[in-house]
């Protein structure tokens, strides 16, 4: 099965369709933003605008963000998502935007020690 980027609503094809259309390999390490013009249309629109459907939209912008290598953003709109302890009780459930920024916080903090991204 064969992922598919319109499986997202048009929008977010179209931003995707920027870089490979959703099969770019992300670096593991901080790099250069692929893509100031899918940068400029994540940030034109709100996370709920892009992912209506997703029970954690601003994690899934925070990945959008992170397929160009937009890290400060893609990290900014993960610390959002909040820690269990903060979010409310229906979406306790989705532990994923969590677990999503912690991981980005590794990736982020590895690069700029220079040591490339290691395993949590």
């Amino acid at each position: 099965m064969q992922w598919n980027p319109k499986d997202y609503g048009d929008e977010v094809a179209s931003i995707l369709a920027l870089a490979e259309s959703g099969q770019r390999l992300i670096p593991l390490t901080q790099g250069k933003i692929c893509s100031k013009e899918a940068r400029r249309r994540i940030q034109s629109q709100s996370a709920q605008q892009l992912f209506p459907a997703a029970p954690a939209p601003e994690a899934a912008a925070s990945g959008l963000y992170l397929y160009f290598s937009c890290w400060e953003d893609a990290h900014s709109g993960a610390k959002h998502c909040g820690s269990p302890s903060e979010r409310a009780p229906e979406t306790l459930g989705n532990m994923e935007p969590f677990y999503f920024h912690r991981r980005l916080s590794r990736c982020r903090q590895s690069s700029r020690l220079g040591t490339g991204a290691r395993s949590a």
